[in-house]
């Protein structure tokens, strides 16, 4: 004799809801919507309790132009997507001054770099027009050691700068992926971005974030010194929580006009009163680049901001360890 099988129990009211916000594990889920197959009852508690969730109705009500994918970080930013003279379309890197493309000059046919500047310089009537005479200085600047700015522009919100392409590694890339280099090659280099500070301090001026990172090797072997002009108008016209080095912040204390530049490589005086830096604090800037391309390492590498900017006031680098050699004994 065949026993029989009650009919299936619904399931609780707060476990349908958690089915129909997709919170059940596979297993219960599956079962429940078994059931619902063939329950209308519990299926419109399900549905009741979408209806009731402040997240899918928010979601119901968004209009379908304003529901859009995640954004690809390696993706053009759409902001520049219909920009006339030029189109972006490889990310070259990524830091506290911006972004730096490669892009086409669309009319020309010709390959440049595209700088597009910290946001939130954009934000300050003050800073664009800081921003728009500091490009028209640098512009002037004429010399193989100093990439070279063609022009700038106003995008959307964003300032961009457009500058020769520069088709090959900075020297901090050179230095992490060869150690230290050769004292000949090093110095080399050292006296390329020598010239060309001199260039630009007969014109008046000051780089204030000479730094590996900036000096771009050329693959004919040429030494390029890129951002000039940008260092100085982020340290004159960003906030204090937005004063923005190339790779680290100084801290909580830092003051507009102060601090500006990189604490691996910045000078005692720039961090006291970065108004009053002059030529010599791109020169003591250089000088820790050259130690970073023959240790391998900044001068008062580790540590946080302070500690570094610390180094630079108060202590002396230590030299790098020697280089290991076999001894003979007699």
């Amino acid at each position: 004799m065949a026993s029989e099988v009650g009919p299936t129990p619904h399931p609780p009211a707060d476990r349908l809801a958690a089915y129909a916000l997709g919170r059940l594990p596979p297993d219960q889920a599956s079962q429940v919507e078994t059931h619902l197959g063939g329950c209308e009852d519990c299926t419109r508690t399900a549905e009741q309790a979408q209806a009731d969730d402040p997240l899918l109705a928010a979601v119901r009500e968004l209009k379908p132009h304003q529901v859009r994918p995640a954004a690809d970080p390696t993706a053009p930013p759409p902001e520049m997507a219909d920009h006339p003279r030029y189109r972006l379309d490889r990310l070259l890197g990524r830091g506290g001054m911006g972004e730096v493309w490669s892009a086409v000059h669309l009319l020309m046919n010709r390959r440049v770099a595209v700088k597009l500047v910290h946001p939130d310089l954009a934000h300050s009537p003050a800073a664009v027009a800081r921003f728009r005479r500091e490009v028209e200085a640098v512009a002037r600047l004429d010399h193989p050691n100093i990439v070279r700015t063609h022009d700038a522009d106003q995008a959307a919100g964003r300032l961009l700068l457009v500058m020769e392409l520069v088709d090959g590694p900075d020297l901090a890339r050179v230095a992490a992926d060869r150690g230290p280099l050769p004292v000949a090659e090093a110095v080399g280099y050292a006296r390329q971005a020598a010239v060309g500070l001199q260039h630009a301090h007969e014109a008046g001026l000051v780089h204030r974030d000479i730094k590996p990172q900036n000096l771009l090797l050329a693959p004919d072997g040429t030494v390029k010194i890129a951002d000039f002009g940008l260092a100085s108008v982020l340290a004159d016209d960003l906030d204090e929580e937005q004063v923005v080095t190339s790779t680290a912040h100084l801290g909580p204390h830092t003051r507009p006009g102060q601090g500006c530049g990189t604490p691996d490589y910045i000078a005692p005086e720039q961090v006291r009163d970065a108004g009053s830096a002059d030529t010599r604090a791109d020169l003591y800037s250089l000088g820790c680049s050259l130690y970073h391309m023959l240790a391998g390492r900044p001068p008062f590498a580790g540590g946080t901001g302070f500690s570094k900017v610390a180094g630079h006031l108060e202590r002396t680098p230590r030299r790098s360890p020697p280089t290991a050699r076999t001894c003979h004994r007699p």
